[in-house]
């Protein structure tokens, strides 16, 4: 993926990535941007041109093209527990307002300001 960039993991340009510890790339594929910042704050690699590195990278939109492995879990957790369905809507509307005495119907709304 950094090939679209033209930037190698322990290459010899002064944009590219060294290494200094292990788990970096999947810390960056897990967390997408912000495993990449917090790797480098924690000393897990580093570079002699950050500038040129991150110009290269924004150039590329890398980040537009991986998502991180976080960003697809809620991203799927969300299409497949999506609690907001029709019958869902209905569910909710009668435990709120249909199922309530009048004298609680009466009570509630007159507690409530109704202008606006």
């Amino acid at each position: 993926m950094l090939a679209l960039a033209d930037v190698r993991l322990d290459g010899s340009r002064p944009w590219d990535i060294h290494l200094l510890a292990h788990g970096v790339p999947e810390r960056v594929l897990a967390h997408g941007n912000l495993g990449l910042g917090e790797s480098y704050r924690d000393g897990l690699w580093t570079c002699e041109r950050l500038d040129h590195l991150f110009d290269r990278l924004l150039r590329s939109d890398i980040a537009s093209r991986v998502r991180s492995l976080s960003t697809a879990w809620h991203h799927l957790r969300a299409r497949w527990l999506n609690l907001q369905t029709e019958h869902r809507a209905w569910q909710v509307g009668r435990q709120h307002y249909l199922d309530l005495s009048p004298t609680d119907w009466y009570g509630w709304r007159g507690q409530v300001s109704w202008s606006y």
